[in-house]
């Protein structure tokens, strides 16, 4: 049987690897692309995605999971219906200016709350600090971090047939209590 990890691998490999050099949110060039949304926007992949991100959660105690958005939106998601039991989140790059006026979406945030952030894609890792400062500074309380990338749903590019750099879906927990 095909674990969960192995059914996201593959399907990333047949759709979501981009050869041809495109431009990181950093600004760096990279000769490929690993655009996860074409593969965990599907119904095989958000599934695989949606054990592996739960598992982790439910490994880590986390009551809430979220990140930037569009960025940890699918994955977010995916814990909530792999089963995670917590609730999600999503952080804008800005504050809101109309509605609630909130820079956090979602469920409130506790400050015992224990947040799996969550990305589809890392190259620097900028969006995933962004979105851990941005829980930090609403919740008023310094994040107490784990950083850690999480081994289920780490894609060592190689293991695609292209070169032995890493793209990642990178996970980092944190309490903030």
């Amino acid at each position: 049987m095909v674990g969960a990890r192995e059914t996201l691998i593959a399907e990333l490999r047949t759709h979501a690897l981009v050869i041809g050099e495109v431009v990181l949110t950093s600004g760096r060039r990279a000769p490929y692309y690993v655009d996860a949304k074409r593969a965990i926007l599907l119904p095989t992949g958000f599934a695989a995605l949606a054990e592996l991100v739960a598992d982790q959660a439910r490994e880590w105690q986390a009551t809430a999971v979220g990140g930037m958005t569009m960025g940890a939106d699918a994955p977010a998601c995916a814990a909530l219906a792999g089963g995670a039991g917590c609730k999600a989140f999503f952080v804008r790059k800005e504050v809101k200016q109309h509605g609630l006026s909130r820079r956090i979406e979602g469920p409130l945030l506790e400050q015992t709350d224990r947040c799996l952030v969550v990305e589809d894609v890392v190259s620097t890792g900028g969006s995933t600090i962004a979105a851990i400062n941005a829980i930090s500074e609403i919740l008023e309380a310094p994040a107490r971090l784990r950083i850690s990338t999480a081994r289920a749903v780490e894609l060592p590019v190689a293991s695609i047939g292209s070169s032995s750099s890493t793209s990642r879906s990178a996970m980092s927990e944190g309490s903030l209590t």
